[in-house]
């Protein structure tokens, strides 16, 4: 938002726990951009695999559902309660039209990434990338290449790459190392999974765990493979007391 407030192209990867939000507040924003502030600009959501790329899209279909027609349309222009407001194309079953915006979404999978070359789109969600596996034939730089080279660095452009973390030396690790170094047009966005409400519970005795947790900061014994050792436990609660500080978690 603060690029697209500043008039920069907007490009932003993002690390992040399971179960954040992270795709539905990407596919929102898109489509706030789609329905609000552009028309005939198309977007284009690529996951590993088509049915996943499908479960994104139906965030968007569920949102339009509820979404008033009237605000779909210019001030003064005349409209029904019951149009369309999304539907498909005869040109590929992977392709929805906006007709009210005159935009398209199109839905695409990184293992048949034939079928993505040659987009006309301003907007594109790559979802769960560090998973997107390397082949003979195709590799994750590739199919990027292929989606967003048409995209130009212009306001009112959006390039997302979000996913979990799987393993390190890939083509997500490389670009998300790049945008944290200031090294690409991308900014770096790092989730915690102690930063999401849902991986927490109350204490029942706060005062013993804080008597445990101090005791074992140095220790680095475990007492068997379900368990970390207290020197890394106090890592995490500096981690979480450095948030909570910065104002990040409550």
């Amino acid at each position: 938002e603060k690029a697209r407030i500043a008039g920069k192209p907007i490009r932003v990867i993002v690390v992040k726990a399971r179960q954040w939000g992270g795709s539905t507040c990407t596919e929102m924003y898109i489509a706030w951009l789609q329905l609000c502030h552009v028309t005939s600009k198309n977007a284009a959501i690529i996951a590993q695999g088509n049915k996943a790329a499908s479960q994104v899209k139906g965030m968007y279909r569920r949102l339009l559902k509820n979404y008033p027609v009237s605000m779909m349309h210019d001030f003064g222009d005349s409209y029904s309660d019951d149009e369309v407001k999304i539907k498909g194309t005869t040109e590929s079953p992977d392709i929805s039209i906006i007709p009210q915006r005159t935009c398209e979404i199109t839905i695409g999978s990184a293992l048949k990434p034939e079928s993505l070359r040659g987009l006309d789109i301003a907007f594109a969600h790559l979802t769960e990338v560090a998973l997107w596996k390397t082949t003979d034939n195709n590799s994750p730089e590739e199919i990027v290449r292929s989606v967003v080279s048409g995209i130009s660095l212009a306001p009112l452009t959006m390039v997302v790459y979000e996913s979990t973390a799987n393993g390190t030396g890939n083509f997500f690790q490389t670009e998300y190392d790049s945008a944290k170094n200031n090294e690409s047009n991308f900014n770096a966005l790092f989730v915690a999974w102690w930063q999401i409400e849902k991986y927490s519970q109350p204490l029942e005795n706060i005062k013993e765990f804080a008597r445990i947790l101090y005791e074992n900061k140095e220790n680095r014994n475990v007492s068997d493979d379900r368990h970390e050792n207290g020197r890394y436990l106090w890592y995490l609660w500096e981690c979480a007391r450095k948030s909570y500080d910065a104002g990040i978690v409550t």
